[in-house]
Formats: structure tokens, C-alpha cells, sequence
């Protein structure tokens, strides 16, 4: 069994965390997101961003990962 806090009684449409926003800074700017879901492929504390959210972040989409950090808004 996964044990994730943020997620009552495993039913992921019910986690805290979604909707929340975060601010994303990377090699292009600052930018706030939204968090819409899990990224069960993810190291712990990665991101998958959106095509645009990434480009404006961290630019050319053909670099497939980038560094940022984040934080809660």
C-alpha cells in the first residue's frame, strides 16, 4: 500500500494539495502554477509542468527536464 498524507483515504480527487498554487523559478523567470494532479513518475519534489509553463520557465521544450525550484505561494 502507498501511504500519502495528502491524499484522504487513497482517492486522489480528494488531495489537499491540488489546486494549490506554486511559485516555479527557473532559467527564463518566475512563474505561479497551479497543481492539478500527481506525478506518480517523479522523483519526491519534482515537477511536471505544462508545455507552457515549461517553456516559459525553463525554455526550449526539446530540453525535456530542467532545473527549478518551487515553492507554495
Amino acid at each position: 500500500a502507498q501511504f500519502d498524507p495528502s491524499t484522504p483515504n487513497g482517492n486522489p480527487n480528494r488531495n489537499r494539495l491540488c489546486n494549490k498554487q506554486i511559485y516555479v523559478n527557473g532559467p527564463h523567470g518566475t512563474a505561479t502554477v497551479r497543481v492539478v494532479d500527481r506525478c506518480p513518475g517523479c522523483a519526491y519534489g519534482a515537477l511536471d509542468l505544462s508545455p507552457a509553463a515549461f517553456k516559459r520557465i525553463v525554455g526550449n521544450l526539446d530540453k525535456g527536464v530542467g532545473q527549478v525550484t518551487w515553492w507554495w505561494k
